[in-house]
């Protein structure tokens, strides 16, 4: 607390300075219930008439909230679950089943998947955009795989960056404090005419450690260069085509868990890693004449991770096309076929390997969904399915039917039945990681390794989803949106002990108690989510968002006392939620403020708690501006989440502020 004070009182003569100019504030009520998505059906659409569990962050609200980080701008999604494990390690998820790689998750970047087919799940200190650049975040609860395929389960989030010709000029932004010790940002765009459009960036930042159990500082320190380009061209005026360019390299820091046959077996050890990768994005967009749309993506991802027990490189590649058209003036078909091939290679250790060390993933792919308009402009049916078929366990079929009623311009009604499965992983499939070694000193007197392990039998997980929700907006000054859901579970992972047996390793001989990885769960999660918006006067606003899931898993298929069902429904919060408070003082002065909950972890033993986040804003002039930031300001440190199983240790988040200045021209 001394320290923010401190930081505080340093800056307040800068803050006094600052007196005119208007800051930006968030969209209207009515503007935001036009704003166009594509999640829900691969087109653009009014977010007030999909037929999904929707929600949009706004680049504006993003950079209102102080977020730094696209974990942190997520936060701002009512019924999302977002706990931070370290310095650099999020847990992220919707509807249940949170862990650091929470495997019912997709996310995108402009569409390019970043789903990781190692954990299945996202390696989110890898993943990174401009703040400034960030268009919009859509983010989807509930299945979306008809359309974008296996392991959109419990959730969908795409990152949609702005067009080049929006980011037109040059801006500088500076910043630094106590946890986010230095960072900055530059960026210049031009035009080439008026059909050709490109901006350039460069990144980099440096986060500190946070702290562990006892207030000492943890080895989790983050820093990250990263720069990237964006080209918009429009030939005709009837195509789009963009090409969209990544590359950083940094250091991610942590405490792992070291595991030998020799005394003392496990010890915590620190660590230094890298991360480095690359990767480019190119898709055309042409509109005919009769209204129809041609769409073509292709894609590719390069990365490498260096962290300890996990030296592995991804090559991720994507070709992708789809086809909209009407059909008379009732219906509405899009069609499409995809190719992704996944291909990875690791270092193996005695901690963790993944058999084979080296393979190819190709995962082929089409769809089709058609909406037929019973009543136009009122009554709405959306039929479709995925056909999928993966490296794993083969051809998956994944359908789904929504219908959506609007009986006026201010409400809407929808339902949607909805099947998705999650693909397994290769560590799934195939491979072991070391849990314990302990030294068995009464009858065996040599080393008992525990270890999750593998099984080429292992499937995908099923879900079938069934909801219900309504949206009303005023168009002036009131909005609400209620989602309720009923999801049914099956074939879920599970860790069943197997016969012990012997090894031996470099001349020693030890026990292996493996822990076979399953199928053996079944069970439900239901809930809703509610979340409303109150534009009270022109300058002050009003965001709340709010979810309640209970989870009830068991033990099928053969599974005898799954201790793993319960973990899992022990591991989501019953309650969570969150308010967003925007105010503009005076013409230069505005301010953000964000009141997060959430509720108590009981597998963890992890208290609720609640929290701030405070972002203040000066605009001494239209092309500057001064922010002053302060997260998590109600605890010097707090524990926000501990993975069951994972090699690298958990720390506790710190209070912390930074200021910024942002100057474009």
């Amino acid at each position: 607390m001394k320290r923010l004070l401190v930081f505080i009182f340093i800056n307040l003569p800068i803050l006094i300075l600052f007196s005119q100019s208007k800051d930006l504030t968030e969209l209207s009520l009515q503007e935001l219930s036009a704003y166009e998505v594509t999640l829900v059906s691969r087109k653009k659409e009014t977010l007030f008439q999909a037929a999904a569990a929707i929600y949009v962050i706004t680049g504006e609200s993003i950079r209102m909230s102080g977020a730094t980080s696209i974990p942190e701008a997520l936060r701002l999604v009512p019924g999302l679950q977002v706990a931070r494990i370290d310095a650099n390690k999020w847990a992220i998820t919707s509807r249940g089943f949170i862990g650091r790689f929470s495997n019912k998750l997709l996310v995108l970047i402009d569409g390019r998947v970043i789903y990781n087919h190692l954990f299945s799940g996202v390696f989110w200190d890898m993943y990174d955009v401009m703040i400034e650049d960030i268009d919009h975040i859509e983010v989807i609860r509930g299945p979306g795989a008809t359309l974008w395929g296996a392991n959109a389960v419990n959730g969908i989030i795409n990152i949609i960056t702005k067009t080049a010709n929006a980011t037109q000029g040059a801006l500088l932004k500076v910043g630094s404090g106590t946890e986010e010790r230095r960072f900055g940002v530059a960026r210049f765009g031009k035009n080439v005419g008026l059909k050709f459009h490109y901006r350039g960036y460069i990144k980099y930042f440096d986060r500190d450690a946070f702290v562990d159990a006892e207030g000492n500082k943890s080895k989790d320190r983050w820093d990250v260069l990263r720069g990237g380009a964006r080209f918009d061209w429009d030939p005709s005026g009837r195509d789009n085509i963009r090409c969209i360019t990544d590359i950083y390299s940094g250091e991610i820091g942590h405490n792992l868990e070291g595991v030998s046959l020799q005394p003392p077996y496990m010890e915590w050890q620190a660590h230094r890693g890298a991360i480095r990768g690359y990767s480019a994005l190119m898709s055309w967009q042409h509109y005919f004449a009769n209204a129809s749309v041609w769409t073509f993506t292709m894609s590719h991802d390069n990365a490498q991770r260096e962290e300890g027990t996990l030296d592995a490189k991804f090559k991720s590649s994507e070709v992708d096309a789809s086809y909209l058209f009407d059909i008379g003036n009732r219906q509405q078909v899009i069609a499409g076929i995809g190719l992704r091939l996944f291909q990875d290679q690791y270092q193996n250790t005695f901690a963790m390997s993944v058999f084979p060390s080296k393979r190819n993933l190709p995962f082929w792919s089409a769809f089709i969904q058609d909406e037929i308009f019973i009543v136009p402009s009122r009554l709405r049916l959306t039929l479709g399915s995925k056909f999928e078929h993966n490296s794993f366990d083969g051809f998956e079929i994944q359908p789904n039917v929504r219908l959506l009623y609007l009986p006026d311009n201010t409400i809407t009604f929808w339902g949607a039945v909805s099947r998705a499965v999650r693909t397994p992983s290769r560590a799934e499939s195939g491979g072991y990681y070391v849990d314990q070694v302990i030294m068995d000193t009464t009858f065996l007197h040599m080393p008992i390794v525990i270890r999750m392990e593998g099984n080429p039998e292992f499937r995908s997980e099923t879900l079938l989803s069934h909801e219900i929700g309504c949206r009303y907006s005023s168009k002036e000054w009131f909005s609400i949106d209620l989602t309720a859901f009923y999801n049914k579970y099956d074939y879920v992972f599970s860790g069943l002990f197997n016969t012990p047996f012997k090894e031996n390793e470099s001349g020693y001989e030890y026990i292996v108690f493996p822990i076979l990885t399953d199928n053996k769960i079944a069970g439900i999660g239901y809930g809703f989510e509610f979340s409303t918006e109150l534009q009270l006067t022109k300058s002050w606003q009003i965001l709340f968002g709010y979810a309640h899931i209970h989870m009830n898993l068991h033990a099928a298929h053969g599974g005898i006392d799954e201790p793993s069902a319960d973990r899992t429904e022990r591991q989501c919060p019953i309650h969570n939620g969150t308010i967003q408070m925007n105010f503009n003082l005076s013409h230069s002065v505005s301010t953000t403020c964000v009141l997060r909950y959430m509720d108590y972890i009981e597998d963890a033993d992890i208290p609720d708690y609640l929290n701030l986040d405070l972002n203040l804003r000066f605009r001494p002039y239209r092309n500057c501006k001064f922010s002053l930031v302060g997260q998590n300001l109600l605890h010097d440190s707090i524990l926000e989440y501990q993975p069951e199983l994972d090699y690298t240790q958990y720390t506790y988040t710190q209070r912390g502020v930074y200021s910024s200045l942002t100057v474009s021209f």
